[in-house]
């Protein structure tokens, strides 16, 4: 938009002029309008990512706290069966 504001106050050209001027404007807003989605997409896939992330670090978290008390529940086992072999 401000190019073409910027293109209205230029000295007056041709037509063959003004058209590529305004075919080249209309191409540079077109990219400008796809890399703007493309952003917005990115943004978009970014938040999912983190969020599915986040879940994966909240089960990693519950899957160590499972293993630290299955170690110890190992442990106690061990424990148990070497006072009871001592007792023999």
């Amino acid at each position: 938009m401000r190019e073409r504001w910027l293109l209205q106050g230029t000295s007056p050209g041709t037509n063959d002029e003004d058209d590529g001027r305004r075919r080249q404007l209309e191409k540079d807003e077109e990219q400008g309008k796809r890399l703007e989605d493309t952003i917005h997409r990115l943004e978009s896939e970014i938040g999912l990512l983190e969020s599915e992330e986040c879940q994966i670090s909240a089960k990693e978290q519950m899957l160590r706290e499972r293993l630290k008390k299955t170690e110890r529940s190992i442990e106690d086992l061990q424990k148990v069966r070497e006072h009871s072999s001592t007792q023999r």
